[in-house]
This record gives C-alpha cells, structure tokens and sequence, in this order.
C-alpha cells in the first residue's frame, strides 16, 4: 500500500509537469519563444524556460566572455539538431529542447542528437559569469531557429546579458502569450539521461592535446565517406595519429566525422581531453577554455544511441538501502564525489552505485567526468518513468513476480538459474562473484556485457536478493 501511494504521488507530480496522452506526448509550456534582444549599452541573450510557476529566475546576469559563449550556445543547438543515422524516420518527431542546470555557480546546457549517437554539454563556469541572481534548477529551455541565428553575430565588443527565465520574456517583450508544442515524449531521451553519467563516470583521461598536435588532429579527421567509417586513435610522442587498424593502446573511433561539430571552436580551445572508459569504445571530447568547457560524447556507432547502452541496468538490478536516495538529495545540493558521499553517509561504495543508479534513471543526476563529481539535475515528475524509459528492468521484474525464475545453486558466490519464458522457451543464465554473466539468450550471445545486462540476467539478480 505505502509503494502504490508513492507511485500515486510520483504520476501527480508527472502530470502537473507533463501533458501525457497515450502516444505519449509532452506539452512544453513556454512564456515566450527564446530570444536575442539588441538593447541599448549591450544585448540580452533570454531563454525561455518551461512556464512552471517559479516564484525566481534560475539566472540572471552577464556573460564574460560573450562571443564564446554564444558561439558554445550555437553548438549545442547544432548537435541537438544532427541526425546521423536513420533521418527521414526521425526527422518526423520534433526533439526535446536542450536542459540547463543552474547549481553550485555553474550553468551546463546538455542535449542530444536526433539520433541520440551524440551527447553534448556546455558547462559555464562561475569564472566565465556575472549573476545577478542564481538559484538551483533544471529546466528544458526553447532554442528555436531566429534566436540560434542571431547567436552567429554576438562579438566580443558585445556586452551580453543572459536569463534563464520565464518572466524575463514579459520585461523584454512585454508579452503574456504562451506559446506550447506538443511533441513525442521520447523515452529513449530519459534512457539517454540516464546512460551518459554511468558511462562518464567510468571513463578514465587518455589523451590531452593544445596547440599545433591539437589542430592537426582536427585538420586530419576524415571528411568523407558516409561518416559511420571505423578508424583508431594511437598517440605517439608529438600528438595522435590516426589509423585504419587497431594497434595496442589504440582507441576506437566510429563516425569521426560527427566530431566536426567542434571545428569552428578548436582554434581559440586551450585544449583539449579525450576520456573513454575500459574497452576504449566510445569516447568524451572536451574542448577547454578559460571559464567554459564544451563536452561532445560520441556513441560506440552511429546507428547506436546512447540511450541503448543500458549501462545503469547492472545497478538498477541490485538492492537498494531504503532512503539512501534521499540523503543524497538533502545533504549533498550542490556536486559530490561518490567515494566522499559513501564515507559520509556511512554506507558501501556499491550501495551509493546503486542508488546513484537509480537517481540517473530518473533525470535526478548528471556526472562530470572532469571534476569526478556528480550534479543534480532535479528534474520533477520523471521518477514514475523509471519503469517505462527500462524495458529490460520491467521484464525481470515481470518474470520475478510469475515465478518465472528459478534459482538452481548458489555456491561459492556464484549463482544459476533459470528464466522460463513461456511453455517452450528458457534461459540459463549465470552470474559470477566478480560480477560478470552469462545467459543463452540471443541478446547476450550478440552484445554480451558491452551494452547492460539482458534482462534474464536482472531477473536472476532480482530473484537473488
């Protein structure tokens, strides 16, 4: 009784946010559209965020640097309109607007690709603003097509104001009207959201380059093909050289091509990092300047989104400590590294993974791989998608509560079992201490581990607990 209550209380909360229908869609209710406004003694940069009722701003003030910034701002919006895989069929869905996330002095704009194969975000660092007001907050704010265009012609001459703010449409404007889109609620996006910080918070640094080695490297990148070629990164003494093969140490790159969303911005960078995590498939490019950096995250393919990777399964599959998600939330408002928030609260490291885990499955966090610590996005309503936005985790769910899984030993740590899926059909599935698994499914048998746990394997672990 006390979990359907919650449930209830969740899908209110989701409902005062979002317009669902069956489909489903999302209602995004803005003020007015985004907008750049040329004013006297400077120029003001106002993006419409989500009407919520907020009684503040998320931000107000100046930007430091504002050509940069504005030139950054357009980048986003050009990655978050790329498809590179599959166009016509996602073309005929409009995309979810780009978040920003106001907390801890910071402003970081995130959004994906149309098809989900590139993660991007923006982090303005307290350095590179002026605030007038500050507060903490997530919202999805309206990057339309006039706003985007006046961007290209911010200088540096230019004294930008920048407010992230409903109300500031009514001082610029003078304008009451609400403007609202319904678009396709894309739960691959929520997936999305809930991949990148498992997958960034593995990912260890593997290159840095600035100066000519880092302007080779771009001027290198190959330009032709249909832009899903296969090449590999090696470094080498004086930068990094790419390749046709493999050789050791080498780091996979697919689709290099889509890494030209960088290129206007690589001459001024000071520098720039790659990261990957263990296996080097997938990789986070980070152009640093002084007080912003730009993050572009590509997919391992680029038929293959990052909303796919399941990569918070293996951890949504484990037993969480009741309430350890809400003394995340309340003690730690601003950004904290896992290993200090685990000693401090007094509990193991797998126990905050897990529930750091189920906190990323609901747009509750984001990580920054640079600083090694994780941000809150607080985004409301999203928890009662958790289930729906993880197909897999509902199967096992499912098969758990039929009594479809059979546990057959359970030995020196290592567990087997059975998922049976009908009348003619089951899986055996293993499980090792170290973690690692193995199933008689066709899904493990084409991507094994490299994508999130199968379903059957959740559903042992679930049954196990």
């Amino acid at each position: 009784m006390r979990q359907e209550i919650a449930d209830a209380v969740l899908l209110r909360s989701l409902l005062n946010f979002f317009s669902i229908s069956n489909n489903p869609t999302v209602s995004l209710r803005y003020r007015a559209p985004s907008a750049f406004a040329a004013l006297e003694g400077g120029a003001t940069l106002a993006l419409s965020a989500l009407s919520e009722g907020r009684d503040e701003p998320f931000f107000q003030g100046r930007v430091r640097q504002p050509r940069l910034t504005a030139r950054s701002l357009a980048c986003v919006s050009r990655v978050v309109g790329e498809r590179w895989f599959d166009a016509k069929v996602i073309a005929k869905a409009r995309l979810m607007d780009p978040l920003v996330t106001s907390g801890d002095g910071i402003l970081r704009f995130e959004g994906f690709s149309g098809c989900r194969s590139l993660y991007v975000r923006l982090d303005l660092l307290p350095e590179s603003l002026e605030p007038i007001h500050q507060s903490s907050g997530t919202t999805n704010v309206d990057f339309n097509q006039p706003m985007r265009t006046a961007l290209t012609r911010v200088r540096d001459s230019d004294a930008l104001s920048l407010a992230v703010d409903e109300r500031a449409f009514v001082m610029v404007h003078g304008s009451e009207s609400i403007l609202e889109r319904k678009v396709e609620l894309p739960l691959a996006w929520l997936r999305g959201l809930a991949s990148i910080p498992i997958i960034s918070s593995r990912c260890e640094a593997v290159a840095e380059l600035s100066g000519v080695p880092m302007l080779d490297l771009f001027r290198n990148l190959p330009r032709t093909g249909n832009g899903r070629e296969t090449h590999w990164l090696q470094p080498v003494a004086n930068g990094i050289r790419i390749s046709r093969t493999p050789s050791k140490d080498s780091i996979r790159l697919t689709g290099a091509k889509r890494l030209l969303a960088l290129l206007e911005l690589v001459p001024t960078a000071r520098k720039l990092s790659i990261a990957s995590p263990p296996g080097g498939e997938l990789t986070l490019w980070t152009l640093h300047f002084d007080g912003l950096r730009l993050t572009l995250a590509l997919s391992p393919e680029v038929w293959r989104g990052f909303s796919g990777e399941g990569a918070a399964l293996d951890d949504l599959s484990r037993e969480a400590q009741p309430d350890l998600e809400e003394a995340l939330i309340q003690q730690f408002e601003s950004g904290f590294i896992a290993d200090e928030a685990a000693i401090a609260l007094g509990v193991s490291l797998p126990e905050i993974r897990t529930s750091l885990a189920l906190l990323a499955s609901q747009g509750q966090l984001g990580f920054d791989h640079l600083d090694g610590k994780w941000f809150r996005r607080m985004l409301p309503g999203k928890q009662a998608l958790i289930r729906q936005s993880n197909p897999r985790l509902s199967k096992a769910e499912a098969w758990v509560a039929a009594g479809a899984v059979a546990v057959e030993s359970d030995l020196n740590d290592r567990v087997r079992g059975r998922v049976r899926i009908d009348a003619d059909t089951e899986h055996h599935v293993a499980i090792e201490p170290d973690g690692g698994a193995q199933c008689t499914c066709f899904w493990f048998g084409k991507f094994g581990l490299s994508r999130g746990p199968c379903s059957h394997i959740m559903a042992l672990r679930l049954a196990t607990r």
